[in-house]
């Protein structure tokens, strides 16, 4: 990330008492303020549902809010999709299709091995898109990556939330007691 200082002054400060003061350089937000927009875009998930097949609605970066995506922009794109095929060598898009992207935990279980078994937890990105393809598009790979990881953070702490209530539930059962 870049970021420059710059010297801000009050009217009539001396500059000795001058702050620096961070400046955005190519809309790259400090990661804090990153965080808190992609908390905001998270609670509206899934992102994608029915005949909207692109997101965001507006063409301005999801994340940092910042630069605009779309044409004639340069911006990153996560596309995902479906084509029904026709024949052995045809495929199209048709709206009997629907397309859906989750990232999701899936626990080991039925004598498996691995850690948080029986737990399945998921995100849903896009659930019920008609036509099977959609897009999410960003104003740089640093806003993708931040959005991702975002999405694993939000992973993680649905992991987490069943996770509790999933230990509480078996050490109740050992004790014999109820919730």
């Amino acid at each position: 990330m870049l970021i420059s200082y710059s010297h801000r002054t009050r009217t009539g400060a001396r500059k000795a008492r001058a702050r620096l003061v961070p400046q955005v350089i190519c809309g790259v937000m400090p990661l804090r303020s990153m965080k808190s927009v992609t908390r905001k875009t998270l609670r509206t998930l899934p992102l994608i549902r029915g005949k909207n097949v692109h997101f965001p609605k507006t063409p301005v970066c999801p994340i940092c809010r910042r630069k605009r995506v779309f044409e004639p922009h340069s911006f990153a794109v996560l596309a995902a999709g479906a084509l029904l095929r026709t024949s052995r060598i045809d495929a199209s898009t048709d709206d009997r299709m629907i397309g859906f992207l989750d990232l999701a935990w899936h626990g080991a279980h039925n004598g498996g091995r691995g850690a948080d078994k029986d737990m399945y937890v998921h995100v849903p990105v896009a659930n019920d898109v008609v036509g099977g393809q959609f897009e999410l598009y960003f104003c740089s790979p640093q806003c993708l990556r931040a959005f991702m990881n975002s999405l694993v953070d939000e992973l993680e702490r649905r992991m987490d939330s069943v996770g509790g209530k999933m230990r509480t539930t078996h050490k109740n059962k050992a004790t014999g007691r109820r919730l």
